[in-house]
C-alpha cells in the first residue's frame, strides 16, 4: 500500500507550504552541485586537452623547423653538386657520398594528430567555446595538416624520381647500406662521366634543388602565420608553456583573426 504524501495532510496551509519550499530547495541544491560538478570535470577535461594539444605542438614546431633547416641545407649541396658536375674531374669518394646522402636522403616526421582525433571522434571539440581557440584549432588541423601532408606525398615522389635516375650510376650500399664505411669501395658503378652527363640526372637534381628552397620557405611561414598563432592560442586558454612574454606578445602582432 503506498504511503500517502504528508504535504496532503499537513495540518495548515503553512505547514504543507513550508515543505513544499523544502523539498524545492533540496530539489534545486542537488541539480546545482551537480551542474557545478560537471563544470567541474569538464573544465579538468579541457586543460587536459590544452595540455596535451601544446605538447604536440611543440613536437610539431621542432619538426618543422628542422624540416626547414634540412631542405634549406639539401638546396645548397644539390647545387654544390650542380656545380661540380659541370667539371670533368670527379668529386672525391667520401665527398661525394657525403652530398648524395644530403641530396637523396633526409626524412620528414608527421604531424601529431592523436589528440585532434580524439577530440573529433568523441565530441569533445564543443569544450572549446573560445571563438579564437577554435579558430585556430580547426584552422591548423583542417587545413594546414591535410595541406602539410599533401605536400610531403608530392615532394617524397620527386626525391623517389631522383633516386630511380641516379639508380643504375651508383651503388646505394656505398652511399647508404653497409659499404659505406668502406673508403675503397666506389660509389660510381657507371663514370663520373656518365653520371654528370645523364640529362635524367641533372633535370631532377636541378628540380629536387628548387624544389627544397620552397619546401624550407613554406614551412617557415607556416611557423608564423599558423603553427605560432595556434600556440598563442593555446598560451592565452592556459597552456603550461614557460616562454618568454616578448614571444607572445610579438606573435599576438601577426595573429589578428581578422587579418589571418
Amino acid at each position: 500500500m503506498t504511503r500517502p504524501s504528508r504535504i496532503l495532510f499537513a495540518p495548515t496551509l503553512g505547514r504543507a507550504l513550508a515543505e513544499i519550499a523544502i523539498i524545492v530547495t533540496g530539489v534545486l541544491i542537488a541539480l546545482g552541485a551537480d551542474a557545478w560538478w560537471t563544470e567541474r570535470e569538464e573544465r579538468a577535461t579541457l586543460e587536459e586537452y590544452i595540455a596535451r594539444l601544446a605538447e604536440d605542438l611543440d613536437a610539431d614546431r621542432g619538426n618543422l623547423e628542422a624540416v626547414a633547416t634540412q631542405e634549406e641545407w639539401r638546396t645548397v649541396v644539390a647545387d654544390r653538386l650542380l656545380e661540380r658536375m659541370r667539371s670533368p674531374v670527379e668529386v672525391p669518394g667520401d665527398t661525394l657520398r657525403r652530398w648524395l646522402n644530403v641530396t637523396r636522403g633526409g626524412g620528414f616526421g608527421p604531424i601529431r594528430t592523436g589528440t585532434w582525433r580524439d577530440l573529433s571522434s568523441t565530441g569533445r571539440l564543443a569544450l572549446f567555446e573560445d571563438p579564437n581557440m577554435r579558430l585556430w584549432l580547426l584552422r591548423y588541423y583542417d587545413w594546414f595538416v591535410p595541406d602539410h601532408n599533401g605536400s610531403l606525398a608530392v615532394y617524397d615522389a620527386q626525391l623517389e624520381s631522383l633516386v630511380r635516375a641516379m639508380q643504375h650510376h651508383l651503388d646505394d650500399r656505398a652511399v647508404f647500406g653497409h659499404l659505406q664505411g668502406h673508403p675503397d669501395v666506389p660509389v660510381i658503378v657507371t663514370s663520373w662521366d656518365a653520371l654528370r652527363g645523364d640529362p635524367e640526372v641533372l633535370a631532377q637534381l636541378r628540380g629536387v634543388s628548387a624544389t627544397a628552397v620552397d619546401e624550407a620557405r613554406w614551412r617557415r611561414l607556416s611557423i608564423e602565420t599558423i603553427v605560432d598563432c595556434f600556440r598563442l592560442a593555446l598560451h592565452d586558454a592556459g597552456a603550461p608553456w614557460e616562454v618568454e612574454a616578448e614571444y607572445f606578445a610579438e606573435a599576438r602582432e601577426r595573429c589578428r583573426p581578422s587579418e589571418s
